[in-house]
């Protein structure tokens, strides 16, 4: 619904947040397992939740890895090396997962929090905070689930770019957050992006 609003231009009124990328209408749940919701964005739409492919590109592949503007190179961290993240609050560690503080000061630290821990993208917080739900399903045992990826405050650390999970779309979990994808002009043609937007998640104990 936010995708929705914003490829309608951010409008007050309902009807804004209703279809663009994904038609309300199809969300639901059917004998208890099965989500109705639209799988994959609508085609021409402007803004919506990254694919696992587009998701694994923004974080692992390297776009200048070969000289400024000559990729081939995929890192197994989402910081641009092989070497995995320092997990800690901000000045100790190089994302917010793995971690607790008293009072679960984690869940309050800001994003933004760890500006020299970015993808070869140039994306914050891709590790930690919450994982990010992904447009992709995966199929198990004819039950689907959305895909996901990267670690979340207080959680395990999982940020290898074959770390995969999935889990319900209705979850109320507040491990899980979002990111925004978005087309975005690239030499006169029309090219996937990350859009370099801050997850939008809760960020207090429900």
């Amino acid at each position: 619904m936010f995708c929705n609003w914003l490829c309608n231009d951010r409008r007050p009124d309902i009807s804004a947040v209703m279809n663009g990328a994904y038609d309300v209408s199809t969300f639901g749940v059917i004998n208890g397992n099965q989500f109705t919701d639209q799988r994959e964005h609508t085609p021409g739409a402007r803004y919506w939740i990254p694919t696992l492919d587009e998701w694994i590109k923004a974080n692992f592949y390297d776009p200048n890895y070969g000289g400024t503007g000559v990729g081939g190179w995929w890192w197994n961290s989402i910081n641009g090396t092989n070497v995995p993240l320092v997990y800690g609050p901000p000045g100790q560690g190089q994302a917010n997962a793995g971690f607790t503080l008293p009072g679960g000061g984690e869940y309050a630290i800001p994003l933004m929090s760890y500006p020299d821990v970015r993808t070869p993208w140039g994306l914050l917080d891709t590790a930690g905070a919450t994982s990010e739900w992904l447009e992709t399903v995966r199929v198990v045992d004819a039950i689907p689930y959305r895909r996901f990826q990267g670690s979340h405050w207080g959680g395990t650390p999982i940020d290898r770019i074959y770390a995969v999970s999935a889990d319900f779309p209705s979850s109320p979990s507040l491990e899980h957050g979002f990111r925004i994808a978005a087309a975005v002009p690239s030499s006169g043609t029309a090219s996937l992006a990350m859009i370099l937007m801050a997850r939008l998640c809760a960020r207090r104990r429900g």
